[in-house]
């Protein structure tokens, strides 16, 4: 087993804990700027979302029960790790198709308050499901980073 250990504690996208890791502090920096503005996810009408990036994290969260059941069956736990970088990636992807969107109605946060909340309701189960799986790997959740 070669271990790189400068690849260890860098703090970019190429270490594969920082950048799940990140995921989460991010997912978490976009549920509390919603909250400052006085939007929740309670009442999000998930319906409404049918974005491409939108749909794919919803696809990818999915997985999570299944990955868990052949984790345990297989005794294969680096399906974990895995898994936590497609999570992170699909995540990645709908921040990064929002973010960089010109159009208002392609912000998480939009004038559309049910949209907001409906997106705000993704957000918050792609933190939970981030969250549950660096636990499963015995790492830590952050919330900021």
């Amino acid at each position: 087993m070669d271990f790189d250990l400068d690849l260890a504690v860098k703090q970019s996208s190429d270490n594969p804990v920082f950048y799940v890791q990140y995921a989460h502090a991010r997912l978490c920096s976009i549920l509390e700027r919603a909250r400052d503005q006085g939007l929740t996810p309670e009442g999000g009408d998930v319906s409404l979302l049918t974005h491409p990036s939108e749909l794919a994290l919803i696809r990818e969260m999915m997985r999570l029960t299944d990955v868990i059941e052949i984790v345990v069956t297989s005794l294969e736990p680096q399906q974990l790790p895995h898994y936590a970088m497609s999570l992170a990636n699909a995540f990645h992807g709908f921040n990064d198709a929002f973010k960089q969107a010109n159009d208002s109605s392609l912000k998480v946060i939009t004038d559309n308050v049910d949209l907001s909340r409906a997106r705000l309701r993704l957000v918050l189960a792609a933190k939970v499901a981030l969250a549950r799986v660096l636990e499963l790997m015995g790492m830590a959740a952050p919330e900021k980073m």
